[in-house]
């Protein structure tokens, strides 16, 4: 089996203990109470910027009229763990003393609209991006 890794997070590192137990929601005090890194943070950041992206995609689809309405309901439920992926972050982020990334536009992702032509084009769209962002 190969591991897929996320370029803009493996080039970072990786997270300390106490960041990825607070964000796996297992800190002990041992674990609470050790300072966290700048580079957590940062790397959170990469993640949740990844997810806002995800979710930015996911409302590009919808808002497309391209999907069939079940296919439609798919997509934003996976939309809608995005945005719980998204909330789980910025709080960890939060309580590590960072501030996390803003969301972009939808318009300043760069995604390629004009390749959306139809609900096949649109669901390539969207699995390249869930493919880097399990990867990530």
């Amino acid at each position: 089996m190969t591991l897929i890794t996320h370029p803009r997070l493996t080039r970072r590192g990786t997270l300390s203990a106490a960041a990825f137990a607070m964000l796996a929601g297992c800190a002990t005090s041992e674990t609470a109470n050790a300072p966290p890194r700048q580079s957590d943070v940062d790397l959170l950041n990469i993640a949740l910027g990844l997810e806002y992206e995800a979710i930015a995609a996911y409302q590009l689809g919808a808002d497309s009229k391209l999907l069939q309405p079940a296919v439609a309901q798919v997509a934003l439920a996976f939309q809608k763990d995005h945005r719980e992926h998204a909330a789980l972050l910025d709080r960890t982020i939060r309580s590590l003393g960072g501030r996390p990334v803003a969301a972009k536009d939808v318009k300043d992702y760069g995604f390629r609209t004009d390749r959306l032509t139809d609900q096949a084009a649109v669901l390539s769209f969207a699995a390249e991006l869930e493919k880097g962002a399990a990867s990530a």
